[in-house]
Parts: C-alpha cells; structure tokens; sequence
C-alpha cells in the first residue's frame, strides 16, 4: 500500500542525500533505526564509500516494530537530518541539531536546500515507519 511507497520514497531519498553529502565530501554518519541492531554506516567519501552505503540500503526492509521515537542520544553532536514516513516523536531540544524531512509531507527540493546549509559535520538518521 501507501506505507511502503513511502517507505520505498524515504530509502531512495537518503540514498539521494548521502549520495549529495559525500560528493560534496561532507564526513557524514548513516543510522537506520530498526527494531533489531541499529545500522549504522560511516562511509568514506568517494564512489566505494556510496556503493558501500547503497549496498546496505537495498537491503532494508520495512520494520513494524521499529522505534517510534528518536533517541536523545542522536542529538548529542553535530546535525542530524531525520528522514521519516512515519510519525516519529522527537526528544527535547531537537530543533537545535535536527532537521526533520517527512516524505509524506514535504517537497524534495526544499530538502537540498536545507542540506546545503547544514553544518560541514552532519549525521543523516533514516527512522523507519
């Protein structure tokens, strides 16, 4: 259904945004929330260090049982780009460190422009549905 046409949109768009960030030679940290062991990915810009991050991308699936919230810990350094199609509850103080892009709700674009702004250092969160 919907839910996984969004959840498919959200995959595609991190894979666009940390394709963008490591051209852009940005040093950036990936984490998908899952139910089971988080993923986390810290790519080395250039092509092996995207292929490395697609690879992992193509594998997600769609949790049920993910978390519904974002850790406080997320937001302890740098910024944070939270990728969603889910209605994530977000911790205190996360409009400090934290942009949130819904794919449900936000046009895609709006998203580039905010990346380009974002801190050199910046941990992009992919939260599942």
């Amino acid at each position: 259904g919907h839910q996984r046409a969004d959840f498919e949109r959200a995959v595609n768009f991190a894979a666009t945004l940390t394709e963008h960030l490591l051209r852009r030679h940005q040093p950036m940290h990936f984490t998908y929330l899952s139910s089971t062991q988080p993923l986390q990915l810290k790519p080395r810009a250039g092509r092996q260090g995207l292929n490395h991050v697609l690879t992992e991308l193509a594998q997600i699936r769609p949790d049920e049982r993910a978390p519904k919230a974002l850790p406080a810990s997320m937001l302890k350094r740098d910024a944070v780009m939270v990728i969603t199609a889910a209605n994530l509850a977000l911790p205190a103080g996360w409009q400090k460190s934290a942009k949130v892009f819904d794919v449900r709700k936000r046009d895609i674009n709006d998203v580039f422009r905010e990346a380009r702004a974002l801190p050199s250092r910046t941990r992009l969160a992919q939260a599942s549905l």
